[in-house]
Protein backbone atom coordinates (compact mmCIF):
# COMPACT_ATOMS: atom_id res chain seq x y z
CA UNK A 1 0.00 0.00 0.00
CA UNK A 2 1.32 3.10 -1.23
CA UNK A 3 2.19 6.25 1.17
CA UNK A 4 -0.17 9.48 1.03
CA UNK A 5 0.65 11.18 4.08
CA UNK A 6 3.95 12.70 2.44
CA UNK A 7 1.67 14.54 -0.26
CA UNK A 8 0.65 18.34 0.26
CA UNK A 9 -3.11 17.63 -1.25
CA UNK A 10 -3.37 15.18 1.54
CA UNK A 11 -2.54 17.65 4.27
CA UNK A 12 -4.65 20.41 2.33
CA UNK A 13 -7.65 18.17 2.83
CA UNK A 14 -7.60 16.45 5.57
CA UNK A 15 -6.83 20.10 7.60
CA UNK A 16 -9.66 21.71 5.51
CA UNK A 17 -11.94 18.22 6.31
CA UNK A 18 -11.49 18.69 10.03
CA UNK A 19 -11.92 21.95 10.10
CA UNK A 20 -15.30 21.51 7.76
CA UNK A 21 -16.53 19.57 10.50
CA UNK A 22 -15.53 21.64 13.51
CA UNK A 23 -17.43 24.78 11.48
CA UNK A 24 -20.43 22.55 10.88
CA UNK A 25 -20.60 22.11 14.46
CA UNK A 26 -21.54 25.52 15.03
CA UNK A 27 -23.94 25.89 12.28
CA UNK A 28 -27.97 26.41 13.49
CA UNK A 29 -29.72 22.79 13.00
CA UNK A 30 -31.09 23.51 10.24
CA UNK A 31 -28.37 24.13 8.23
CA UNK A 32 -26.29 21.49 10.08
CA UNK A 33 -28.23 18.45 8.86
CA UNK A 34 -28.20 20.11 5.76
CA UNK A 35 -25.97 21.67 3.71
CA UNK A 36 -23.82 20.91 6.66
CA UNK A 37 -24.09 17.40 5.94
CA UNK A 38 -23.50 17.99 2.28
CA UNK A 39 -20.01 19.93 3.04
CA UNK A 40 -18.62 16.81 5.37
CA UNK A 41 -19.50 14.47 2.78
CA UNK A 42 -17.60 16.14 0.35
CA UNK A 43 -14.46 16.52 2.12
CA UNK A 44 -14.43 12.93 3.42
CA UNK A 45 -15.07 11.91 -0.28
CA UNK A 46 -12.03 14.46 -1.59
CA UNK A 47 -10.23 12.84 1.23
CA UNK A 48 -10.77 9.08 -0.04
CA UNK A 49 -10.20 10.36 -3.98
CA UNK A 50 -6.68 11.84 -2.89
CA UNK A 51 -5.87 8.39 -1.60
CA UNK A 52 -6.88 6.35 -4.07
CA UNK A 53 -5.85 8.93 -6.21
CA UNK A 54 -1.80 7.86 -4.84
CA UNK A 55 -2.57 4.10 -4.91
CA UNK A 56 -3.37 3.26 -8.35
CA UNK A 57 -1.34 3.29 -11.25
CA UNK A 58 -4.17 5.03 -13.59
CA UNK A 59 -4.58 8.00 -11.68
CA UNK A 60 -6.07 10.76 -14.09
CA UNK A 61 -9.53 9.53 -13.57
CA UNK A 62 -9.26 9.70 -10.25
CA UNK A 63 -7.79 13.29 -10.74
CA UNK A 64 -9.99 14.67 -12.82
CA UNK A 65 -13.24 13.31 -10.11
CA UNK A 66 -11.16 15.46 -7.33
CA UNK A 67 -11.38 18.30 -9.94
CA UNK A 68 -15.20 18.34 -10.05
CA UNK A 69 -15.10 17.31 -6.23
CA UNK A 70 -13.75 20.34 -5.28
CA UNK A 71 -15.90 22.43 -7.81
CA UNK A 72 -19.08 21.29 -6.42
CA UNK A 73 -17.28 21.89 -2.44
CA UNK A 74 -16.32 25.34 -3.56
CA UNK A 75 -20.14 25.98 -4.70
CA UNK A 76 -21.48 24.46 -1.55
CA UNK A 77 -19.38 26.68 0.58
CA UNK A 78 -20.39 29.38 -1.67
CA UNK A 79 -24.60 28.50 -0.75
CA UNK A 80 -23.62 28.03 2.88
CA UNK A 81 -22.36 31.30 2.85
CA UNK A 82 -25.33 33.07 0.96
CA UNK A 83 -27.68 30.95 2.94
CA UNK A 84 -26.48 32.52 6.46
CA UNK A 85 -24.97 29.26 7.38
CA UNK A 86 -21.21 30.63 8.89
CA UNK A 87 -22.28 31.97 12.54
CA UNK A 88 -19.08 33.58 11.97
CA UNK A 89 -19.74 35.06 8.57
CA UNK A 90 -17.28 35.81 6.15
CA UNK A 91 -14.40 34.69 8.03
CA UNK A 92 -15.34 31.54 8.13
CA UNK A 93 -16.35 30.91 4.74
CA UNK A 94 -13.18 32.63 3.54
CA UNK A 95 -11.03 30.16 5.52
CA UNK A 96 -13.18 27.03 4.14
CA UNK A 97 -12.77 28.70 0.52
CA UNK A 98 -9.43 29.74 1.06
CA UNK A 99 -8.10 25.64 1.68
CA UNK A 100 -10.80 24.47 -0.98
CA UNK A 101 -9.05 26.59 -3.81
CA UNK A 102 -5.79 25.79 -2.03
CA UNK A 103 -6.55 21.79 -2.62
CA UNK A 104 -7.66 22.15 -6.34
CA UNK A 105 -4.28 24.04 -7.14
CA UNK A 106 -2.15 21.44 -5.83
CA UNK A 107 -4.68 18.86 -7.80
CA UNK A 108 -4.31 20.64 -11.02
CA UNK A 109 0.09 20.70 -10.23
CA UNK A 110 -0.77 17.12 -9.79
CA UNK A 111 -2.55 16.29 -12.99
CA UNK A 112 -0.15 18.89 -14.74
CA UNK A 113 2.53 16.79 -13.58
CA UNK A 114 1.03 13.40 -14.99
CA UNK A 115 0.95 15.06 -18.38
CA UNK A 116 4.25 16.16 -18.13
CA UNK A 117 5.38 12.86 -17.17
CA UNK A 118 4.03 11.42 -20.46
CA UNK A 119 0.61 10.29 -18.38
CA UNK A 120 2.19 7.35 -16.30
CA UNK A 121 3.63 7.82 -13.43
CA UNK A 122 7.19 7.39 -12.78
CA UNK A 123 8.26 3.41 -11.63
CA UNK A 124 10.04 2.97 -8.78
Amino acid sequence: MARYEHLPIFKQVYDLTLEMDRRVHQFSRYHKYSIGSDLRQCCRELLGLVIKANNIWKKEPVLLEIRWRTEYLKTLLRLAFESGAFPAGKKGYLFLAEKAVDAARQNEGWIKGMKGSGGSPKQP
